[in-house]
């Protein structure tokens, strides 16, 4: 009788809740992929890019801006709409998706961590890749000591170490540093070629095709940080992003999905329109337009 229950419940849901498109989430755009799962499933190559937008077009879907799924959200269309969205601000978005977005006249949006272009960001996790291949034994600062003399136990140091890091309170980047403060002397700069500038970032802006949202200043994890961080975190993105291209931005990203009722207040008052998580699946209408979910994009 519950199973019965919750079929009912189910098909009305999906009766009054239509889905009404996604929102595909990546990152990077690469010629070549990473060796190691995590950073590789961020990852995929320009011809695959290009194979889905061929493919889902001539399935009948519409790639749109984010501003129309928003539209959507109180305003039912039936018509089966995409947006692609990029979290972070990696310089291979403008090497190499930019120029299938324009041959294909393809709208996307880019959630960006200011850090990126202002070159201030602590990759952890690539530099993370960087240590864990180029070395074959690791000392870190607590005495834990991996070998990675192969490709497999490189692998096995790298998914152990990530995991222990986006477990732990505190925040990501300071835990990293932490664990491995010396290895760290060679990575100083390791951030410039990897990641947008403001003056890319504009160009993509100036073709109509790009919309810009914020993932915070400095990509942590909100929930690890007390409220007056959470609050600089989501104003000075807004902020700078404004001053640095002259445009509105509506729209927020949550920096590894990590959100919490507190987080989502605050994003409301930051007169944020929608905030999107890494995950979850399609947009049904009514949807919470501060807890949007999307499409994961892999290869």
């Amino acid at each position: 009788m519950i199973n019965v229950f919750y079929k009912i419940l189910k098909k009305a849901n999906h009766l009054f809740h239509p889905i009404i498109g996604e929102i595909w989430c990546l990152h990077r755009v690469v010629a070549s992929r990473s060796l190691f799962k995590s950073n590789r499933d961020l990852e995929i190559t320009p011809s695959y890019l290009e194979s889905l937008i061929v493919d889902y077009r001539s399935k009948g879907y519409n790639f749109v801006d984010i501003d129309s799924i928003f539209q959507n959200l109180s305003k039912y269309n039936n018509k089966k709409s995409i947006n692609i969205s990029f979290d972070d601000g990696f310089k291979d978005i403008y090497q190499f998706a930019y120029p299938i977005f324009k041959k294909h006249n393809v709208p996307f949006t880019i959630y960006l961590t200011t850090d990126f272009p202002n070159k201030k960001i602590f990759l952890w996790w690539m530099i993370l890749e960087e240590i864990v291949l180029k070395n074959d034994r690791l000392t870190l600062s607590d005495g834990t000591v991996y070998l990675c003399t192969t490709d497999k136990e490189k692998q096995t140091t790298f998914e152990t170490i990530l995991s222990s890091i986006y477990s732990s309170n505190i925040n990501m980047p300071t835990y990293f540093k932490q664990v491995f403060d010396n290895y760290l002397d060679n990575f100083s700069d390791y951030n410039k070629h990897l990641t947008l500038n403001w003056t890319e970032l504009n160009e993509m802006l100036d073709s109509g095709l790009c919309t810009l949202g914020s993932h915070s200043v400095s990509h942590y994890a909100l929930t690890k940080l007390n409220r007056e961080q959470i609050k600089f975190e989501l104003y000075n993105s807004k902020k700078i992003i404004e001053e640095e291209t002259g445009r509105l931005v509506q729209h927020f990203s949550y920096p590894h999905s990590f959100c919490n009722d507190e987080v989502v207040a605050l994003v409301k008052q930051s007169e944020y329109k929608t905030a999107v998580l890494g995950y979850g699946g399609k947009i049904r209408y009514r949807d919470d337009k501060f807890l949007l979910k999307r499409v994961c994009i892999t290869e």
